[in-house]
């Protein structure tokens, strides 16, 4: 952990959120009950489950799915509530005019399908949505943003994980558990109200298919029905138009800024969160400079390559 992050305080719902409350559900009618009554275009979107410390064997399905709006924090425990799935939950996931924000939401809801067989619409990466909106986030665009990696940058605080997230998450919940569950929620929420303005600053607005989609049967797609992928719409180095013919620059051939090492493990492979700080800045969203936000976006480059879907911080086989 940098001496940045250790001068940083943690990141509390309580103190971002004075008149919001938090209310834990184990049981549907209850959680139908107050799904029924939110009022919100946007929800800030997590999934928990219990983590399996051995390998091979069947995952443990979700446990808890957390929904945080501006005044609400909604844990909704599933594991617990052995007669059906709420199907106001079901609704509210289904719904195109909700947007569902979180880090790894496509393998969130990948999950989800499996244990429940439940799609989503209009679900936000807001790992996309940072390196499309800030352009302090300088790697590779499919590469996923660690949580705790966006609070720091946007909220100027940390977000602990520590063993509280292998807790069994299908025991009746702790103090300790429910926080650490509202926290993660209702931190997306907030990341997404800040690339919001970010994006609000651009000269050119950001499409919106650039980083959301559905997960209609565990598989991301756009709302045609076709394949949804990552797509960067960053100049790449070789798609600047060469201007050397006028103004007689010359190629620097400065080399392109690397990504985080893929890091692989016997038992799952996780993506460092662009922990090199020479290729992206420390100072979060204070050290983006309005001028570089309104830079002019170029015809946008694919990226040949099926997503990676992973946990921003622990083996995603084993918790969420």
């Amino acid at each position: 952990m940098s001496s940045q992050a250790r001068q940083l305080l943690p990141y509390s719902w309580r103190k971002n959120s004075t008149t919001g409350s938090l209310i834990y559900l184990r049981d549907h009618e209850l959680a139908n009950h107050e799904l029924s009554t939110l009022n919100a275009r946007i929800v800030g979107f997590d999934l928990e489950w219990k983590p399996k410390f051995y390998k091979g064997g069947v995952e443990n399905p979700v446990a808890v799915v957390q929904l945080a709006t501006d005044d609400k924090i909604l844990l909704i425990q599933v594991s617990a509530m052995k007669i059906e799935f709420p199907e106001q939950l079901v609704a509210l996931l289904r719904d195109k005019d909700i947007i569902k924000a979180g880090v790894n939401i496509a393998g969130d809801l990948r999950k989800l399908y499996n244990d429940y067989h439940v799609s989503a619409r209009s679900c936000v990466e807001l790992s996309y949505m940072a390196r499309w909106v800030d352009p302090q986030w300088t790697g590779q665009y499919s590469n996923l943003i660690g949580l705790a990696r966006l609070v720091q940058a946007y909220e100027q605080c940390t977000l602990p994980k520590g063993r509280v997230q292998l807790s069994n998450w299908e025991a009746l919940l702790n103090d300790i558990q429910q926080e650490y569950a509202a926290n993660d929620a209702h931190a997306g929420l907030k990341v997404y109200r800040k690339l919001q303005t970010l994006a609000l600053l651009m000269e050119d607005m950001p499409r919106d298919s650039l980083y959301t989609f559905d997960v209609i049967c565990g598989r991301p797609e756009h709302p045609t029905g076709s394949c949804w992928k990552p797509e960067d719409p960053r100049p790449a180095v070789d798609d600047i138009e060469d201007n050397s013919a006028n103004c007689n620059v010359t190629d620097t051939n400065t080399p392109t800024p690397t990504e985080g090492e893929l890091d692989l493990s016997r038992s799952s492979m996780v993506i460092k969160e662009d922990v090199d700080g020479g290729d992206e800045t420390e100072n979060g969203a204070e050290a983006t400079l309005p001028a570089k936000l309104k830079r002019k976006r170029l015809r946008s480059k694919k990226i040949c390559q099926e997503p990676s879907f992973v946990s921003d911080s622990v083996d995603i086989a084993n918790n969420g």
